[in-house]
């Protein structure tokens, strides 16, 4: 049986076994804090998603001068 304190951890795993997945749901089901978190955890996923697909492509030649700006600092 699933703790609270694991909850987050287990939300956060991409590859969950059978037995992980039947503790998960079957904690989720019994504890509505921990499905409001999933369920948080699920709208903030959809939203960087959906955020990173519409960012614009950086051009290389700028996102190489941008690193030679920002790493030229720490030359010695």
């Amino acid at each position: 049986m699933l703790t609270c304190k694991q909850v987050p951890e287990e939300l956060m795993k991409v590859d969950l076994n059978w037995r992980e997945k039947a503790q998960l749901r079957f904690h989720l089901f019994i504890c509505s804090r921990c499905k409001e978190l999933k369920r948080q955890f699920d709208n903030l996923n959809d939203g960087l998603h959906r955020y990173i697909n519409k960012a614009p492509t950086l051009d290389a030649n700028l996102a190489q001068k941008i690193l030679d700006k920002k790493f030229k600092k720490f030359d010695p």
